[in-house]
């Protein structure tokens, strides 16, 4: 990812970055503080510093500026990439890829590696973009190799020896609202989208994504820009 594209979403950090965080935040289990949390392509720390309540934190990261922006907001982050974590065998209670695996040509090594460094029952929560057919010119400045359906992300889940336990889109409540910018955006050069909104547009938007908190509570969401699946390495894999 671009350097300066890091830097603008960290002093932005913007309605998407803090929105998507309470939704990672409120798909995990209740914060007993003591649990040992992954956060791998931790970037600049917008997830990381903000999981505490789980216990011990350490991001992975390959990007050296990012980790320098994570470091000054006092978040660990080592130095490494999601296909192969500087993480012993079965030392995680919880592993997050946000927005992580749509990055690499092998997805599948990325979710087997998260199973290897989860304790046995451990969880992984990973999220990616959804729809095939939106992939434009966003995902194209990102470095995406893909977007996904929900039927890919389980067979990614399932092929990196994951048990998957529940799938569901989230960015539900403004997905009529992006829509029709992604469909334009198919057809414009590569472009990242703004790390925020103009003015109080950016409070309004994080306002209406966080809400979708109460829903994810209580069921899956059948649509959505994006796309969130929990899944455990089973008790009886092997490291």
């Amino acid at each position: 990812m671009d350097p300066e594209l890091i830097r603008a979403e960290a002093d932005a950090e913007g309605w998407w970055s803090r929105g998507r965080t309470d939704v990672i935040k409120s798909l995990l289990p209740a914060p007993d503080g003591v649990g040992k949390v992954l956060d791998v392509g931790s970037g600049w720390g917008a997830v990381t510093c903000r999981l505490e309540g789980w216990g011990e934190v350490t991001g992975v990261e390959p990007s050296e500026v990012a980790r320098d922006e994570a470091a000054r907001r006092g978040t660990r982050v080592l130095e490494g990439r999601a296909e192969q974590l500087p993480v012993a065998d079965g030392s995680v209670d919880i592993a997050i890829a946000s927005d992580v695996i749509e990055h690499l040509p092998d997805d599948v090594a990325a979710v087997r590696e998260l199973a290897r460094v989860l304790r046995p029952g451990g969880l992984a929560l990973i999220t990616v973009p959804a729809y095939p057919r939106l992939m434009g010119a966003h995902d194209h400045a990102l470095g995406h190799h893909r977007r996904y359906t929900r039927k890919a992300l389980a067979t990614a889940v399932a092929a990196g020896g994951m048990q998957l336990t529940r799938i569901t889109h989230f960015n539900t409540l403004l997905f009529p609202f992006a829509l029709p910018v992604r469909l334009l955006g198919r057809r414009r050069e590569a472009r990242a989208d703004a790390p925020s909104a103009p003015g109080p547009l950016d409070a309004v938007f994080y306002r209406v994504f966080r809400a979708e908190r109460g829903l994810l509570r209580r069921f899956n969401l059948p649509v959505g820009l994006s796309l969130a699946a929990l899944a455990t390495r089973p008790s009886g894999a092997g490291g």
